[in-house]
């Protein structure tokens, strides 16, 4: 179980941001013994859950690749989505993302990125804040009250921008605010210059089980673009949800 433990910290060291990793760089970040993190690297090199690359950095391996994959095909909310986001990027031009609640963030099972020169750019697997992006209030405004309580306790408010909530009775109040009108907007709190609009996707229960957001340049998503794009991202969230059997 120890080792199942220390495998898991080594495998959760790595992300968008930090996709290759040195053993140093990884002793740093679990804290584990030296010889321990490179035991555990050489054996999952073996197994395919990582790589080794010629300057003795690691990378994360094309078996880790091949079972996400897996996740992703029997996640059926990604096939009855996607004519929807189609639609509502055909429509606005933006970006176009779908989440799912992982804990206390929210992660990209789906996304179309804007063909436009300027556009936020949305990768599969990118995790977002649960507090400051439209798709990540969305998802935690609609979860049962007890377990939104208990997800923002655990949250690390920490500012990405001037306009990020940081105080939790605040971000109570906000998500309060997108329930009772149906969609979140991130006025530029998670990354400066972006906006976007979100829309939680219900289950049968009218408990969101994921989100759905369109994003892009400010200069594009101007205020006055918001209650349009709000429309369109409530509706696509509807048509979601239904065919969900909500």
């Amino acid at each position: 179980m120890q080792t199942l433990i220390r495998t898991g910290k080594i495998l959760s060291c790595f992300s968008l941001k930090k996709p290759r990793l040195s053993l140093v760089e990884l002793t740093r970040e679990t804290g584990l013994p030296k010889p321990t993190v490179y035991r555990i690297c050489e054996t999952l090199v073996k197994l395919g859950f990582l790589r080794k690359n010629s300057d003795k950095t690691y990378t994360l391996g094309f078996r880790l690749l091949e079972l996400g994959s897996i996740v992703l095909s029997s996640l059926e909310i990604r096939k009855v989505a996607m004519e929807e986001m189609e639609r509502l990027q055909n429509i606005t031009g933006e970006s176009v993302h779908l989440g799912i609640l992982d804990g206390t963030e929210v992660v990209s099972i789906e996304a179309l990125e804007s063909p436009l020169p300027l556009r936020t750019r949305v990768f599969i697997g990118k995790r977002a804040s649960l507090y400051s992006s439209a798709i990540g209030k969305a998802l935690l405004a609609f979860l049962p009250e007890e377990q939104k309580r208990e997800i923002v306790e655990k949250l690390d408010l920490k500012p990405h921008t001037k306009n990020t909530i940081t105080d939790r009775k605040e971000l109570m109040k906000e998500l309060g605010r997108i329930k009772r009108r149906g969609y979140s907007v991130d006025d530029m709190e998670d990354s400066e210059g972006i906006r976007c609009v979100g829309a939680p996707i219900l289950n049968s229960e009218g408990v969101a089980i994921a989100s759905i957001s369109i994003s892009g340049p400010a200069t594009r998503i101007t205020k006055d673009k918001i209650r349009k794009y709000s429309k369109l991202v409530i509706e696509a969230s509807q048509r979601i949800s239904k065919k969900l059997g909500y």
